[in-house]
């Protein structure tokens, strides 16, 4: 629990409040008792702000806004996405009440994000921003909707799971992520701003570039208890800048995960050295 209290940016109390929101909204069907029926959670940080604004080119600012759970919408998510077959032969996977609070802690430390609606010109008639991370089978992925100046809250209204060859045939095409989740809703499919969306869609992920990049597919930030961080090599900063300048995802998402991978190794080493120190 201390290690994800730190990696995630949330103490345990928060945490355990989102596991007790999820568990309730899904048990009452919805309902948990609460004004406008949505739990507060934790104020946005600095770094989620910068990163939702740099998304939406300035166009989203969430910086006074609480992420929270709408207890209605989670339960109606979860109903929408937890049968197997039926995710199954949309190449996703069927979301469980833990899947939905990873979700919601991932928005905290997310791998990816996509401005949607930056506007409130839209079938919606929110503004929205749609986030990813990884985990053990794939991605989960989450559609965050902004409150308006009556409510200050930022809540998911989506969330689904895809497997790693839907994310990884995403990531290989030239769509943006909206694309892939309204490809069924033409109205809302035909209100998003693609072309821009794609431009500014940020990787945040766990261990890439703590730079930005200005005229670029991509830009990339670190978010960690609000720090910012560099894990990636001078020469390989050079590469990956490159595939993003050429707009190659794939050999861009591959170093990020190589990097991620060889961060991992480089922690289980120090785990068994303190072990073995401390005997």
């Amino acid at each position: 629990m201390l290690s994800e209290t730190k990696e995630i940016g949330l103490t345990e109390s928060e945490i355990n409040k989102i596991s007790v929101t999820v568990d309730k909204s899904i048990k009452n069907k919805g309902h948990i008792e609460i004004a406008y029926n949505q739990q507060k959670i934790k104020k946005v940080s600095k770094q989620l702000q910068e990163i939702v604004l740099s998304a939406s080119n300035g166009l989203i600012n969430i910086g006074e806004k609480y992420v929270a759970i709408n207890a209605s919408d989670l339960y109606h998510e979860y109903i929408r996405h937890s049968n197997s077959k039926v995710e199954s032969d949309r190449g996703q996977i069927a979301i469980t009440p833990d899947d939905i609070k990873y979700a919601i802690k991932s928005i905290f430390n997310p791998d990816y994000v996509e401005a949607l609606f930056t506007s409130k010109n839209n079938p919606t008639q929110r503004q929205s921003f749609v986030y990813a991370k990884k985990d053990k089978e794939g991605y989960v992925i989450a559609v965050e909707v902004v409150g308006g100046n009556s409510n200050p809250n930022i809540t998911p209204a989506m969330i689904i799971k895809f497997t790693k060859e839907k994310w990884e045939s995403f990531i290989q095409s030239n769509n943006s992520l909206g694309e892939i989740l309204y490809e069924n809703d033409i109205a809302k499919k035909n209100s998003l701003d693609i072309v821009a969306n794609k431009k500014y869609r940020v990787i945040a992920a766990k261990s890439i570039l703590n730079k930005t990049t200005s005229n670029s597919a991509f830009s990339t930030v670190h978010t960690n208890n609000n720090t910012f961080n560099s894990d990636l090599s001078t020469e390989n900063d050079k590469k990956y800048l490159e595939a993003v300048k050429n707009g190659d995802m794939a050999t861009a998402q591959a170093m990020v995960e190589q990097a991620a991978r060889e961060k991992e190794a480089e922690q289980a080493i120090q785990g068994l050295l303190r072990c073995v120190n401390s005997r």
